[in-house]
C-alpha cells in the first residue's frame, strides 16, 4: 500500500459525477497496474472520440455554410445579369418607340412641306 490518490470520475460530456474520492493505492503486481492503465488510456480515449465527433460536426456545418453561401452568390450574380439584360432591352425597346414616332412626324412633316 502506497497511499491515497484524489480521484476524479467524468462522463463523456466531462461532467463531473464523482469528485474528491480518495482511494487506496494497492496495486501489487505489475499485471495490476497495467490493467488500470489501459482502463485509463480507453477513458481517454472516449473522450477523445468524442471531441472528434464534435470537430467533424463543425466541419460538416462549415462545409454547408460555404455551399449555401457560393450558391447565394451565383444566384445573386445570375439575378443581376437578368435585371441588367432587362434593364437594356427596356431601354431598347424605348428607343425603338421613340425612333418611330420621330420617322412618323418626319414623314408628316415632309408631307406637309410637299403640300
Amino acid at each position: 500500500m502506497k497511499g491515497y490518490l484524489a480521484k476524479t470520475a467524468m462522463d463523456d460530456k466531462e461532467i463531473i459525477k464523482i469528485k474528491d474520492t480518495t482511494l487506496l493505492d494497492i496495486f501489487t503486481s505489475e499485471e495490476d497496474r497495467k490493467g488500470t492503465d489501459l482502463l485509463a488510456i480507453q477513458a481517454s480515449l472516449k473522450q477523445i472520440n468524442a471531441q472528434i465527433e464534435d470537430v467533424g460536426r463543425d466541419v460538416k456545418s462549415i462545409g454547408e455554410f460555404v455551399r449555401r453561401e457560393t450558391l447565394s452568390n451565383k444566384f445573386l450574380c445570375a439575378r443581376d445579369k437578368i435585371m441588367s439584360a432587362a434593364s437594356a432591352l427596356m431601354m431598347q425597346n424605348e428607343k425603338n418607340t421613340c425612333m418611330r414616332r420621330i420617322h412618323t412626324l418626319w414623314k408628316v412633316l415632309h408631307h406637309c412641306i410637299q403640300i
